[in-house]
């Protein structure tokens, strides 16, 4: 009863634009006298959040059309997310072994079923949803807008869409219904839905809040016109100038910085088709695309499209411990914790080799309050307390007290990106050229556990030169052409080279050292096309992680650029 009343009160207070606004005096102080007395009895605090989160859905957005339309410079407003401090994966893919409805666990490559796998963060046997044609109420709490909203029942939430036939927002979501603020689901023009978008956020901007907006027209076109027509190509373009109004009004109203976004799909493409429930790899090839980039930026995590939805507890700062257990472990990744010199509450030991390294992965105890920014702009006003007594050669002669430096450092302190060689170099198609990176580990450098470095137009992992050293097994791996999968190992010095389409990495001349708190490697790469089809100067990005999971987070290094004088080759 305590409960049902409990519900009763909430949808008076936070869904009062949607429920009924008045009920008789009596009844009134009834409930309020009832549910004082059970408060009295069963104190409770509930926790509260300061985060906003928008995710952007384009409907039937084909990974590579996509990426042609985002190289040639068309998609401005993904191209502006990603760029500040944003990041684009291109190696997300639907993770269904069988992908066929009525398989037992598939489901089609559909609306439904996809968009259900990202809000719940769970694959078809928990979400009931296998094809559009046949759409089953998601369990009731499973959604991602019941959660939070139980979590923090300050939270505004907001489901809008272009679709209602088929998912958003009948069958599929009838159950989370009442956890919704916001609801608008209709057959309209993108336009119209990033106008109820700019409602949602100037009514609600002010809270916390989770919004939803999908754009179903590059879908619609895609079935009537062909997946390489230009209609399909202008409605690419539309959602990205659509979904841009939404986030100038987010800056309008002050809350860019303090908003996460992300933007992503729900299935693909057939290449030139109007169909899209095949099991093909141009279907069930996703991308996602997140600002900051930190949220979706753990590469090590299976990259499934239902880790979208477990990113979203971490994004939270919510417990992922939920039953039934979520299909995907999150790509969340914390982000670049204070480099400030606050002196440690205990004395690091020091004896110079960590005594303890943390091997658990970060959990959901992190607050997005304090994690959403990944840029610590306070400097400290306090200093470092010296570790023992530095010994002074030779003796001063001033009576001023020396600046002492702590002799330790503590075991908590993350990796930090060295250096990139040759900034502002170049090189040529089919010649071998060497790349140097470092990487630093106050530690050592043998607590780094992970080097990369990505080289590309912007920060893509696909369709360039995405490598990494794994220092503790010795192995070296090259990401493949859509970012979706290593390629190798091999280790430094065997005699073999990993080859993707535009660079190969010779592991024979590549060359791995240590010393000290410095880890170096010398890359022999040889480019074989010109990154994301373009030629022209790269970006150089360095990022690191240690043995007890901490991030040194991306770090533009350099750049390097490729002479378009392939014809001088064979």
């Amino acid at each position: 009863m305590f409960l049902k009343l409990m519900m009763l009160s909430k949808r008076l207070t936070l869904r009062g634009n949607r429920e009924v606004l008045f009920f008789g005096g009596g009844l009134f102080v009834a409930v309020y006298l009832i549910l004082t007395l059970f408060v009295a009895e069963r104190p409770f605090v509930q926790a509260q959040t300061e985060t906003r989160v928008i995710v952007f859905l384009w409907d039937g957005a084909q990974r590579s059309h996509m990426l042609d339309a985002y190289n040639a410079n068309e998609l401005p407003r993904l191209q502006a997310l990603v760029n500040d401090g944003g990041l684009l994966r291109t190696d997300m893919v639907i993770n269904t072994e069988t992908c066929e409805a009525g398989s037992g666990d598939g489901y089609d490559l559909e609306t439904g079923p996809a968009n259900s796998a990202i809000v719940t963060g769970y694959g078809y046997p928990e979400m009931a949803n296998q094809d559009n044609s046949d759409p089953h109420p998601i369990p009731a709490g499973y959604t991602f807008f019941e959660r939070v909203t139980a979590a923090y029942p300050e939270v505004k939430t907001g489901m809008i869409s272009g679709k209602f036939f088929d998912f958003w927002p009948t069958t599929p979501l009838s159950n989370a219904s009442s956890a919704i603020d916001y609801w608008y689901g209709s057959r309209q023009q993108d336009d119209v839905i990033a106008d109820e978008a700019i409602n949602f956020l100037q009514t609600y901007g002010s809270s916390p809040f989770f919004l939803w907006v999908h754009f179903r027209h590059p879908d619609e076109a895609g079935h009537r016109f062909g997946e390489n027509s230009d209609t399909y190509h202008e409605q690419l373009l539309n959602s990205d100038m659509e979904m841009g109004r939404v986030l100038d009004e987010l800056a309008a109203l002050g809350l860019d910085d303090d908003t996460v976004v992300l933007v992503t799909t729900d299935h693909g493409f057939g290449e030139g088709a109007r169909q899209h429930e095949a099991c093909i790899s141009d279907n069930w090839d996703v991308w996602l695309a997140g600002r900051p980039g930190h949220v979706i930026g753990n590469l090590e995590a299976m990259p499934y499209q239902t880790a979208i939805g477990a990113t979203l507890y971490d994004i939270f700062g919510m417990d992922k411990n939920v039953s039934p257990p979520l299909a995907s472990e999150s790509l969340w990744l914390p982000p670049n914790p204070p480099t400030s010199t606050l002196t440690p509450t205990v004395p690091p030991t020091m004896t110079g080799t960590p005594t303890t390294v943390p091997t658990a992965s970060p959990t959901g105890t992190l607050t997005a309050t304090a994690t959403i920014s990944a840029t610590v702009s306070a400097t400290p006003t306090n200093t470092p307390t010296p570790i023992g007594t530095p010994t002074l050669s030779p003796t001063p002669t001033s009576t001023a007290v020396p600046t002492l430096t702590p002799t330790a450092t503590p075991e908590t302190a993350p990796p930090e990106n060295g250096t990139f060689a040759p900034d502002g170099g170049s090189g040529v198609l089919g010649q071998p050229i060497t790349f140097t990176t470092t990487y630093h580990d106050a530690n050592g450098w043998e607590d780094i556990r992970f080097g990369f470095l990505l080289l590309n137009v912007n920060r893509q992992t696909s369709q360039g030169m995405f490598v990494r050293y794994y220092q503790d097994a010795n192995r070296l791996s090259l990401r493949s052409d859509g970012g979706d999968q290593w390629i190798g190992p091999c280790t430094p010095g065997e005699a073999a080279v990993l080859a993707n389409s535009y660079v190969s990495l010779d592991c024979e001349a590549t060359m791995v050292s240590g010393s000290g708190d410095t880890l170096t490697i010398v890359w022999q790469v040889t480019p074989l096309a010109p990154f994301s089809g373009q030629y022209g100067a790269y970006e150089a990005y360095l990022l690191a992680q240690d043995d007890g999971d901490l991030w040194s987070g991306w770090g533009l290094a350099g750049s390097w650029t490729l002479a378009e004088t392939v014809e001088h080759y064979n």
